[in-house]
Order: structure tokens, then C-alpha cells, then sequence
């Protein structure tokens, strides 16, 4: 009795080491299928970060030049609206004059980053020339409407880093075109004020 009891035993942890066995290769496939999904979705969220810096970097220039037009021409009419429109001009005139007078390769021209996005126009990196505009923009309404113009700072901002992560700006470049813009929208103010 001894003996069929342990040959009992003996068959039916054969028959548990066999399921366990089954239910190892199962939790590994599960485990892998789980990995699978993980690396999908870690792709899709980098892909879709990426489209979004995209929209940032292109289009959020745009959107911040008509917003601060709309809200200085809704408050303060034609005559404040050119003088915007000016310093956006003169911001980018200098910019420009800078970029070619330093003449700084773009990062990804460098070797030190891979552009993600296209240059419509290509020019060297410093001072990055969405940036000076963003801030130009958003300080030259920060000025007149500080509501208004902080939502817009923090809009510039979110251009500027953009620019960067796209591989399009080095960190530098995007800091000293804010500070372009920000000084050319100080100045035009303080010597417009009383005109």
C-alpha cells in the first residue's frame, strides 16, 4: 500500500511539474506579448510627442503672430497693431543679419542631432529666428496687456523649446533669439511710447 501510495504521489507530481511546465511557456509568451504591446505604445507616444513638437515648431509662430495682432488691434487699434508689425519686422531683419554674420551650423548639420523636421529656407542656427519672433510677439503684448501677454510667453516658449526638439536649434540658440526679441520689443516701445 506504501508503494501505490507513493507511486500515487510520484505520477501526480509528474502531473503538476507538467502543468506548471505549460504554465511557464504560456506566462512567457504572455509576458512577451505584453513587452510587445509596451514597445508598440512607447513607439506610437514617441511618434505622436514628435507630430506635436511638429505643430509647435511650425505652426505655433503663426498662431502667435495673429493672436498678438488680434489683441493689440482689438485694444489699441491700427495705429499700435503697425507698430507690432514692425518690431516683428525689424526682430527678424536683425536676426537674420546676425545668423549670417555668426554663421553657426544647425545641430543636425553638426552631427549633434537629428532634424526631425524640415527647413523651409536654409540658414545658419544662431540666433534661432522662431524664437526671436515668439518673444518679440509675446513681450511687445506682455507689454500692453499682461494677462494676454503672459499666455503668449508661455506660447513662445513652447516654440522656442520646439525648435529644439526637432533638432532643428542648439538650447543657445533659441535663449539668445528670445533675448533678441524680448530687447527689440523693449526698445521699439520705449521709443514709440510717446508717439
Amino acid at each position: 500500500e506504501l508503494k501505490l501510495a507513493a507511486d500515487f504521489y510520484r505520477a501526480r507530481i509528474k502531473e503538476i511539474n507538467s502543468e506548471i511546465s505549460k504554465l511557464d511557456k504560456k506566462n512567457s509568451t504572455l509576458q512577451q506579448s505584453l513587452t510587445n504591446v509596451n514597445q508598440q505604445l512607447y513607439e506610437l507616444n514617441a511618434k505622436n510627442e514628435q507630430t506635436v513638437w511638429h505643430l509647435i515648431s511650425s505652426y505655433g509662430i503663426v498662431l502667435l503672430f495673429v493672436l498678438g495682432a488680434w489683441v493689440i488691434w482689438r485694444s489699441y487699434g491700427v495705429r499700435h497693431t503697425l507698430r507690432y508689425a514692425m518690431v516683428v519686422v525689424l526682430t527678424w531683419l536683425l536676426n537674420t543679419a546676425a545668423k549670417y554674420f555668426i554663421n553657426r551650423p544647425r545641430p543636425f548639420e553638426a552631427g549633434h542631432a537629428q532634424a526631425t523636421a524640415e527647413l523651409l529656407v536654409q540658414t545658419p542656427s544662431f540666433p534661432s529666428g522662431h524664437a526671436a519672433a515668439a518673444f518679440a510677439i509675446a513681450f511687445f503684448v506682455y507689454l500692453h496687456n499682461r494677462r494676454a501677454g503672459v499666455l503668449l510667453m508661455i506660447l513662445a516658449a513652447l516654440v522656442a523649446e520646439a525648435r529644439v526638439q526637432v533638432g532643428v536649434h542648439y538650447v543657445s540658440d533659441v535663449v539668445a533669439g528670445a533675448i533678441l526679441g524680448i530687447v527689440v520689443s523693449l526698445l521699439a516701445h520705449q521709443l514709440t511710447r510717446k508717439l
